[in-house]
């Protein structure tokens, strides 16, 4: 074989091989981006669903807050009024009222 072909012939080979190293290299190349990108959202995921945890339990612990004050308002004026001499005995005298008008 002429020495020039064998020269173009080894010269192919070569090339070739340099080509197919670098697509398996830019192959390499965006499977790792890929993977970074999915990293990355997968995180930016996760931080969401932390911050959405975080903010649900914070209006939750102030709905129930705002529920006990409530609750507590409530119950307060409820003994007030229970402890009202004058309202028990409007009451009382209503009831008796009501007691006297049934009577035949």
């Amino acid at each position: 074989m002429d020495s020039d072909i064998k020269y173009i012939i080894d010269e192919e080979e070569k090339l070739n091989r340099q080509l197919e190293e670098a697509v398996a290299a830019a192959r390499r190349m965006v499977d790792e981006h890929s993977r970074r990108a999915h990293a990355d959202k997968k995180t930016e995921l996760e931080s969401i669903e932390s911050r959405y945890r975080e903010l649900t339990q914070k209006k939750l612990e102030e709905i129930r807050k705002e529920t006990e004050g409530r609750l507590q308002a409530l119950a307060a004026e409820q003994e007030r009024l229970l402890a009202s001499t004058a309202l028990v005995d409007r009451i009382t005298e209503r009831i008796i009222s009501l007691i006297l008008e049934e009577r035949p």
